[in-house]
């Protein structure tokens, strides 16, 4: 009997120091203006730049396609996955310019019906470009992408 007891009371500890409730979930909030699970579509067009970006919104995460197509460079296109944290949106682009697949950090910060792409000094990090502070990222002088029908 007391061989029994001492196995049950070794499953309940192992089981017990499995579950860590002193760890609570990361708290992370999400756009208000963009509902949960919905697609959204932004772009920018001046004629001579088109940036497209289609996106979907599931609870904190964001993911979607992303297309580049800035006069007198390489087209590029890719996917999008990140977060949702407050107003910005931050995600790894990985995409295809020049026949070589490359992921770096996008960041927009999010004011409405727009977009507002954040610019900032990168840095390698990881395989990744990276942007080196994130507390820096200039929104004042960034291209601006207006959210636009998806079915267009």
């Amino acid at each position: 009997m007391i061989k029994h007891l001492l196995r049950l009371s070794c499953v309940c500890i192992v089981f017990a120091c499995c579950s860590n409730p002193s760890e609570a979930p990361k708290e992370t909030t999400t756009v208000s203006a963009v509902p949960s699970g919905n697609t959204h579509c932004y772009l920018y067009n001046d004629s001579s730049n088109i940036i497209s970006l289609r996106a979907t919104f599931q609870n904190d995460s964001i993911s979607g396609a992303l297309t580049y197509d800035i006069d007198q460079k390489d087209k590029n296109s890719g996917t999008i996955v990140g977060v949702v944290q407050g107003d910005l949106l931050v995600a790894d682009y990985t995409f295809v310019s020049e026949g070589k697949s490359s992921v770096r950090q996008v960041v927009f910060k999010k004011t409405g019906s727009t977009l507002t792409g954040g610019v900032g000094e990168m840095v390698e990090k990881n395989g990744k470009m990276v942007f080196k502070d994130m507390g820096k990222l200039d929104f004042a002088h960034a291209i601006v992408l207006t959210e636009t029908d998806c079915n267009k």
